[in-house]
């Protein structure tokens, strides 16, 4: 049972109190109902004020506890509580949601259970729905719009960064406080099907469910951009985006219904056109939409399009319930993450402290606050009474307020030099600050963390997210601990997504691990039992629905990834093989798996096949020896395979009939292919052998192919190969303890590397490089891994961060599909996660006020670029 948070308090509710406590019915909040004979009085130690609303997962009521705070507590309905699939997503929803930055969201201040029944606490807020606001007044203003827009997005960035989802974004779900637009029921949209104990991804709301959630597919963050869009376009005219049908109703005969963006004003419309893209692959994440936001609005209210004008029935220019109206200010100078990739390096939401004068007047006079806001940080914030989200911040000069969320660092421009010239400065502060900060930090550690934050809060620039790297990614302090194998750890992989990690070991099992969970010793999800001898490569799905292990037992298996709550079960077992399986690889579309066995065989299969005596559709059986890597080219067309007996082969999968034949044969190698991986382009095949060479291939080439180059210099065997995400890189791995990057485009017999990475003192046993192409990872049988920075170059480069803690050598690195965590193995029996997201580190390195950089410090250093303070 929780602890009421801030029960301690003494607080007047609405109307003051009436003797024991309760709120008299006339005084209720605006959206609180009085409670009915069936709604119970008392929840945990809440006592129920009010109703304020119910839905498809339970009702939601008004409630204290003692004299404390009033709070929304959602009751879940008795026939959900009485599904163990659906209190374990309840749970893990929990978890999830408690984790989401506390601006623009009710805050989710803690769960527990009721005569069976868990509820859900979070922070109430007081103030009218879009829904009924819309409603009653009709569409909002513009600048209204604009500051919702802007603010739901931040939210569903705060929501997708904690890995969760919305699933029900409506305009109902988003509440006009007086201190700016908060969105509720965030993440806990999720039911489950009561006759299969599968989650219900239809629950939602059909006008502004995406087409994927709609058809009963898996959803993810790319719907809520969906339905963000909706709620925009119903906020700018009153009308959802393809009206109140369900989605299999408005279908057009062409099969591509268009959404009616008539009245959504420019330049919003292109940007809502893009998050209602019918495929999700194509709508932009929480992080690129509120960049173009942020891009497209700062400077004040947006452009009027003149070929559609106000929007009818139009609140321009009067004040808008929870939304504040207000004249265009003058241009003001953001640094903004907009030129930066997308995904890549984002800034971290932050919220002004309370001001020195809390009174409205305060806050409508510029002059009040000294045009900026001030007041403790997160450090030192208030917490008592209703925290200040997302106000629009004052400019200096006393002309006017600009809308300016949080998001973005206030830097004010100097003369006329206009944004450009401002950003300029303050991305060449933010390099000047970043190379200090890597020459400070040997000898005044505590100073390069200063100067790497101030650096990143500047700007977030490539130099900015290397420092903060090097100077807070600390050895031996990993994000997480993964334990519970009982032998070492043989493969590591990541869920398409990033949520997932799968382990497998020669304990006999295999492992599943939720990546958000954080600390030491976290356990597993799943443990997946029945191989009969040590397992080896694992590898998820390209839609991450499957997971597929090989063993010693000769066997491959694919378990269904959707079925935790039940335990992962095994869906097929794959046999033909006549003796233990080495590797798998997907094929890009899913739709092959192919395997390499000690046989000397490789081994196609269809993985939509279910069973326990599946059997292959092709089989490979040229080479003489174990084939220990098998990948597929990025068109799916080619399988490439390497072997001991020291050939690599490509094989046509456009050509299954004579399987004894490879279209190409790679000869040259004088020992046995350790790894191989295709060029991102797919026009080139690295390979690594025993006889410690790389070499590069043409995969255009048929019969008895030789290499275009051989990289030299080795001095031990060559274990891993890997390109950079542009294939202009290749980086090599030895045995004599040293890793290389080699230039793809030279071409001969002896090519001699760009750089020779240094610091392991044992072997190194494998590399990665980061997919945004920013970090090379490797690790050691020293027990180490080392992060570098990509664009070092000439001989010995030293590492950018040393990653400690394993006890033995380290096998494994992977990176996460966006970049922002990076996976360990070793022979300790443990997995570890290494959270390497720029704005999060950032975010941690705030927590401490020693690592703010003095503004005395700041103005030795940088002279043309007022003080950002780095944690606002």
């Amino acid at each position: 049972m929780v602890t009421p948070p801030g029960h301690e308090r003494a607080e007047s509710g609405p109307g003051g109190l009436i003797p024991g406590g309760s709120i008299p019915p006339g005084n209720l909040p605006s959206r609180a109902r009085p409670l009915a004979a069936d709604d119970p009085g008392q929840v945990g130690p809440y006592r129920l004020e009010g109703l304020l609303g119910r839905g498809g997962m339970g009702s939601v009521y008004l409630g204290r506890a003692g004299a404390g705070p009033l709070v929304a507590i959602k009751v879940v309905r008795a026939d959900h509580a009485a599904n163990p699939d659906f209190l374990r997503m309840f749970e893990q929803e929990v978890r999830l949601a408690q984790r989401v930055a506390r601006f623009c969201t009710a805050e989710v201040l803690g769960s527990g259970t009721d005569r069976g029944r868990p509820y859900l606490i979070t922070e109430f807020i007081d103030g009218p729905s879009l829904l009924d606001q819309v409603r009653r007044g009709g569409p909002l203003a513009p600048g209204g719009l604009e500051r919702l827009a802007l603010a739901v997005a931040h939210a569903l960035r705060a929501i997708h960064r904690a890995g969760t989802t919305h699933r029900d974004l409506t305009p109902a779900n988003v509440l006009l406080s007086g201190e700016g637009p908060v969105v509720i029921d965030f993440g806990l949209a999720l039911e489950v099907d009561s006759a299969s104990h599968r989650p219900r991804e239809k629950a939602g709301t059909p006008a502004f469910m995406a087409p994927e959630q709609a058809g009963g597919e898996r959803v993810g963050p790319s719907a809520d951009i969906f339905a963000w869009g909706g709620v925009i376009v119903f906020a700018a005219t009153g009308r959802p985006p393809f009206g109140e049908d369900r989605w299999d109703d408005r279908i057009h005969p062409n099969g591509h219904p268009q959404p009616d963006l008539r009245g959504v004003p420019a330049p919003l419309r292109s940007i809502v056109a893009d998050a209602l893209r019918l495929d999700p692959r194509r709508r932009p994440t929480a992080v690129q939409l509120s960049a173009r936001l942020e891009d497209a609005l700062q400077g004040g209210r947006a452009r009027q399009d003149p070929t559609t004008g106000p929007p009818s029935g139009s609140l321009a220019g009067q004040p808008v319930a929870g939304l504040v109206t207000m004249p265009s200010p003058p241009p003001t100078s953001i640094s903004s993450v907009s030129s930066t990739p997308p995904g890549t390096w984002s800034v971290a939401p932050t919220r002004p402290g309370p001001t020195s004068d809390p009174s409205p007047g305060a806050r409508s006079d510029p002059s009040a606050r000294g045009g900026a806001p001030t007041g403790p940080g997160p450090a030192g914030g208030s917490r008592s009474g209703r925290r200040r989200r997302l106000l629009p911040l004052a400019v200096a000069a006393g002309a006017a307020l600009a809308v300016a969320l949080t998001l973005l660092v206030i830097l004010p421009g100097r003369g006329g030099g206009g944004e450009a010239d401002t950003r300029a400065a303050a991305e060449r502060a933010s390099r000047q600050l970043a190379a200090a900060a890597l020459e400070a930090r040997d000898q005044q550690p505590a100073l390069a963390r200063q100067l790497a934050l101030a650096a990143y809060r500047a700007a977030p620039t490539r130099e900015a997210h290397l420092s903060l790297l090097a100077a807070y990614l600390s050895p031996g302090s990993p994000t997480a601990t993964f334990t519970g194998h009982e032998a070492a750890i043989a493969d590591v992989a990541f869920s398409p997504d990033g949520k997932l990690l799968a382990t497998t070991g020669t304990d006999l099992t295999a492992r599943l691990w939720d990546t958000t969970r954080r600390g030491g010793d976290v356990v597993a999800l799943a443990t997946l039992r029945g191989h009969s001898d040590w397992l080896g490569d694992v590898a998820f799905s390209p839609d991450g629905t499957l997971l597929a292990t090989v063993s010693a037992d000769g066997t491959t298996r694919l378990w269904d990834t959707t079925r935790r709550g039940l335990g992962v079960r095994s869906v097929a077992t794959l046999v033909g093989h006549v003796d233990g399986v080495w590797d798998l690889a997907f094929s890009p579309d899913g739709k092959l798996l192919a395997t390499g066995g000690i046989d000397g065989t490789v081994r196609l299969w269809d993985p939509a096949r279910r069973g326990d005596d599946v059997t292959p559709i092709a089989t490979f059986s040229g080479h003489q020896k174990v084939v220990g890597e098998v990948a597929f080219s990025p068109d799916g067309k080619l399988l490439a395979t390497g072997s001991a007996d020291g050939t690599a082969r490509l094989w046509d999968l456009a050509r299954l009939v004579d399987t004894d034949t490879p279209r190409a044969t790679l000869l040259g190698h004088r020992g046995g292919v350790n790894e191989l991986a295709f060029s991102p382009d797919g026009k080139l095949l690295a390979t690594a052998s025993q006889d410690a060479t790389a070499r590069l291939w043409e995969t255009s080439g048929q019969g008895d192919v030789e290499a275009v180059t051989t990289f030299t210099g080795h001095e031990g065997w060559a274990g891993d190969v890997a390109f950079s995400p542009d294939g202009r890189l290749l980086a090599t791995t030895s045995g004599d303890g040293t890793a290389r990057l080699w230039d793809t485009a030279r071409r001969g017999p002896d090519v001699t590397p760009l750089a020779s990475l240094t610091g392991h003192t044992d072997q190194v046993n494998d590399v990665a490089f980061s997919p945004d192409g920013l970090l090379l990872a490797t690790s050691g049988g020293d027990g180490t891994a080392y992060l570098w920075d990509t664009a070092g170059r000439g001989g010995n480069v030293v590492p950018l961060a040393t990653l400690t803690g394993h006890e033995g050598r380290i096998d494994d690195v992977l990176f996460s599909r966006d970049s922002t965590l990076l996976a360990t193995t070793g022979a300790d029996q443990t997995a570890r996660l290494w959270d390497i997201s720029p704005a999060r580190v950032a975010d941690h390195a705030c927590a401490d006020p020693a690592n703010r950089l003095p503004t005395t410090e700041w103005s030795r250093r940088v002279s043309d670029v007022p003080y950002p303070e780095p944690c606002p």
